[in-house]
């Protein structure tokens, strides 16, 4: 099992796809106490050397884990951008996780039960326009462009659209609404997945349909000098059928959680029953572009693992800090707690 904190960050976008953040230059809060008994203590993060000392037999596990699952998420990819044999849709796969697992629909890569995620997937052909305004409920939000290796090539959160000046790649349209174009100075490889994510408040079970960005698809290669002005000559793209997407999320999740067993590196005893630490790589778990994780993963023959910590005070730039528990060979969490269900900014929990 392992233990995952998530402190997440708005931060304030220097240009069109940089995701550099200011955790190099913010005070983060000290993780969370994970009380153990041990006489010997190896760094879990630590690159693995190997049997010879030069790294050469991780590194190329490490290298055809990072291909297959570019071949597998290319592929899954190009299986959901032909199932629309009618045309294309956007927000056709939903990840809606909770403790009751026969109505939670895409519980992998280490979801958090107060979030939601929508999935629209582009084909290499075309590039996608977004026009939005961002919940005033959400605690946070934001949508993130992923390549075929799970990683965020740009993103843009709440805080940034509430900041940014009108630029070519971003304006304010007279209805209020945003618009952006976020491919506009990227290169990138093969078909993408768009993620629409919003971490929820405990009085909101789902996002309405009116909350949700609208999609538009313009040629790749007109990405880089779309004129957004020009964009209410176009049509949207139409939204999946909301049960359909809740449906097509699970199918997804049973076909992630059987591969990623292959994907993932397999533990070893310096793994087991460690503190808080950063992961070395988040690849293929489409991570936040503007939050910090640390995990640790219980001893192996533990029942539980007790976790001292104190949530951290409230900060312009921290919007959400959670704790979850995760099944790490199926990346399925099991359980979580937003700063809402531990009591609030600034206090303590175990």
């Amino acid at each position: 099992t392992l233990f995952s904190v998530r402190i997440q960050i708005d931060t304030v976008r220097k240009s069109m796809g940089n995701l550099k953040s200011r955790e190099s230059t913010m005070n983060l809060p000290p993780p969370p106490v994970l009380r153990r008994s041990t006489s010997s203590f190896v760094a879990p993060n630590r690159k693995d050397l190997g049997p010879l000392g030069f790294g050469i037999l991780p590194s190329t596990k490490a290298r055809l884990r990072e291909a297959f699952m570019k071949k597998y998420l290319t592929g899954l990819y190009k299986e959901q951008l032909s199932k629309f044999t009618e045309g294309p849709v956007c927000w056709s796969a939903v990840s809606h996780t909770g403790a009751d697992a026969t109505s939670s629909s895409m519980n992998v890569a280490m979801p958090d039960f107060s979030c939601e995620y929508w999935c629209t997937y582009v084909s290499y052909d075309n590039a996608p326009v977004f026009a939005f305004t961002f919940p005033s409920w959400a605690v946070y939000a934001a949508l993130t462009l992923y390549d075929s290796g799970g990683l965020p090539i740009a993103s843009v959160n709440a805080r940034e659209a509430s900041e940014l000046p009108d630029a070519p790649d971003f304006i304010r349209r007279s209805d209020g609404s945003c618009a952006i174009n976020l491919l506009s100075n990227v290169s990138y490889k093969g078909p993408l997945c768009v993620l629409f994510r919003l971490y929820r408040p405990l009085s909101v079970k789902i996002c309405p349909p009116s909350d949700m960005p609208a999609v538009y698809y313009i040629d790749r290669n007109e990405a880089p000098n779309f004129d957004l002005s020009t964009l209410k000559s176009l049509s949207p793209v139409p939204p999946a059928d909301r049960e359909l997407s809740r449906a097509n999320g699970k199918e997804i999740g049973s076909s992630f959680t059987a591969l990623i067993s292959k994907y993932l590196k397999p533990l070893s005893t310096r793994h087991h029953g460690t503190q808080f630490f950063l992961p070395a790589s988040v690849g293929g778990l489409f991570p936040n572009a503007n939050a910090t994780y640390v995990i640790a993963f219980k001893a192996k023959h533990a029942k539980c693992m007790r976790v001292e910590g104190t949530v951290p005070t409230e900060s312009s730039f921290r919007c959400y800090y959670g704790v979850m528990a995760v099944e790490y060979e199926s990346t399925e969490t099991t359980s979580s707690l937003s700063f809402e269900q531990m009591g609030g900014w600034g206090k303590a929990f175990v």
